[in-house]
């Protein structure tokens, strides 16, 4: 998946998940409520920001995996950081 395309996916989820609150909340586009009203309202937060957190966490137990699993592996091939100490509690 191309960068763009993974962005277009998260404006798009982005907007539906704007329509459905819109809808449970009855607010119509000329009530002119930004989304972050929208939000607070209802207690959520965007699904960019979930999604960034869950990227941020899963990103976090690969840096603390040992380096010859998979995915560390990976990282540690293409990363500019190289002097990471992979698999140590202390990494970040």
């Amino acid at each position: 998946m191309h960068v763009r395309d993974g962005h277009r996916t998260v404006v798009t989820s982005e907007a539906f998940h704007i329509r459905c609150l819109q809808t449970i909340l009855h607010v119509h586009w000329w009530d002119k409520i930004p989304h972050v009203e929208i939000h607070r309202r209802v207690g959520t937060t965007c699904p960019e920001t979930i999604l960034l957190r869950r990227q941020l966490r899963w990103l976090g137990r690969v840096i603390r995996m040992p380096g010859n699993r998979l995915p560390a592996t990976y990282f540690i091939v293409n990363s500019p950081a190289a002097d990471v100490q992979w698999g140590s509690k202390e990494a970040f």
